[in-house]
């Protein structure tokens, strides 16, 4: 298992008219799980149940709220509620929301 975070970035569209970029931390020995299922979507190495290769790659953001999240990546509906999972649903239960409160960075 990888012991270290490493980050990633997503260049978001639709919201501004140019792109921005938003740096993503995966926390690999806290959230192992979503992180390997994160890291699969955005990579685009997760296949469909018709084998074909899906990711969040041309996703958009539809939900902003400045200061606070950003809620994109879905790339089934485009709406918020399409999800995709390389596990099953019990596997996959380790998000630890404390960090997106911790870790944040500060306009300061």
């Amino acid at each position: 298992m990888i012991k270290n975070n490493y980050g990633m970035w997503h260049e978001q569209v639709g919201f501004t008219q140019a792109a921005d970029r938003v740096q993503i931390e995966l926390f690999l020995n806290t959230a192992p799980t979503s992180e390997e299922n994160f890291r699969h979507v955005y990579t685009s190495e997760y296949t469909n149940s018709r084998s074909q290769s899906e990711g969040y790659k041309g996703s958009t953001s539809h939900r902003v709220i400045p200061g606070f999240m950003i809620q994109d990546g879905d790339f089934i509906h485009h709406n918020g509620t399409g999800s995709a999972c390389i596990h099953n649903a019990s596997q996959s239960n380790d998000e630890d929301f404390a960090l997106n409160k911790t870790h944040a960075p500060r306009d300061n």
